[in-house]
């Protein structure tokens, strides 16, 4: 499952230059802002569980280093992760976990 993160237009822009060797493979966020909306599409989506070694190397070492993940890269002009695993019913989970309650229970009563 992929997250559109730019307009169709700068993904086709990229995906161009990217095709000319004229664009890095991997991506890395242009800023906060941009951080935060592929995060929140992706890392807080995502059910692989405890510190993310991915992202922490992202977001700590330069785009051309040799240990950049090439797991945060481009599919068609647009940025995603390849590890990404979509996790179903987050905000289920995340009400029933800070609650402690079991919503599905209540439900049914």
């Amino acid at each position: 499952m992929n997250f559109d993160i730019f307009p169709a237009m700068n993904a086709e822009f990229i995906d161009v230059a990217i095709q000319a060797g004229e664009h890095t493979r991997n991506y890395r966020p242009s800023n906060g802002t941009e951080g935060d909306i592929f995060m929140s599409a992706f890392c807080g989506r995502c059910q692989l569980v405890g510190p993310c070694e991915i992202r922490l190397l992202a977001t700590a070492l330069d785009v051309d280093s040799p240990d950049y993940p090439v797991e945060w890269t481009y599919e068609r002009g647009q940025p995603t992760c390849t590890a990404f695993v979509y996790r179903q019913e987050t905000w289920q989970r995340t009400l029933d976990e800070i609650s402690g309650i079991d919503t599905a229970r209540l439900a049914c009563a």
